[in-house]
């Protein structure tokens, strides 16, 4: 009824199963089923793997736009797939700007919260014109325009922004938690990797997310990467 895999997308498990839906059946979840893979070992490994996902369900997610806020798919076109395009299209774009945006702000004299503050004036600032605790005094300004850099990484952060970092980080960490609860065969000490995911690594695959879809915009060509195995996989 539904066909059998299409060769018009890098994500034809997406594809397949966003059409099983679109037929009126149901995946339904089975927690007996186990499958063993092989995780790729290098960085270059993994960028080739996450640019064909990434693209790839950029390339389903627009053969199945018919889908998205479409109430006759109940909650795969009311939530998941709005979800999709927000976490995997919008989002990665607006945490770029966001560091650019405080990037700007950290090093633009003329910003409230750059790290440093600039003061010109005719002679050494009021901090650097020889008062101490030992003289009370200041010594006399030679005239010569000066220039004096105070600087205060505390202040070049938005508080606003510190706080919907760490509630972000604060919520993924919670729902690694949860995950890993209900897998009893997962380690517990993975969860601090939770953190280090959240502070690093993640940035990089949505710098991989972003190029993968400016890529498609522009229809670059694409291949199949495959990935090197080296048979690390143990069962």
């Amino acid at each position: 009824e539904i066909g059998l895999f299409e060769g018009d997308t890098f994500a034809e498990d997406a594809d397949i199963t966003l059409k099983i839906l679109k037929a009126g059946y149901k995946t339904v979840f089975e927690a007996r089923a186990i499958g063993y893979t092989e995780a790729p070992i290098s960085m270059t490994s993994l960028a080739k793997q996450r640019y064909r996902w990434y693209r790839g369900s950029l390339q389903v997610l627009t053969k199945h736009k018919d889908m998205t806020f479409n109430t006759k798919y109940g909650r795969t076109g009311t939530f998941v797939m709005p979800w999709r395009i927000f976490n995997g299209i919008i989002y990665p774009w607006f945490m770029f700007f966001t560091l650019m945006w405080l990037l700007v702000f950290c090093f633009n004299p003329i910003s409230p919260y750059t790290i440093y503050q600039p003061r010109i004036g005719g002679g050494p600032p009021d901090w650097a014109r020889g008062r101490s605790p030992s003289n009370g005094g200041a010594q006399p300004s030679n005239g010569s325009p000066q220039i004096g850099i105070v600087i205060d990484f505390f202040q070049a952060i938005p508080y606003i922004y510190v706080f919907w970092f760490l509630a972000f980080v604060v919520l993924e960490v919670a729902v690694a938690a949860y995950a890993l609860s209900l897998d009893i065969e997962e380690r517990k000490s993975l969860l601090l990797y939770t953190v280090l995911h959240r502070l690093s690594f993640l940035y990089i695959l949505d710098i991989i997310r972003m190029l993968s879809q400016l890529e498609e915009v522009f229809h670059y060509p694409m291949k199949w990467e495959k990935m090197d195995h080296q048979g690390t996989a143990t069962i």
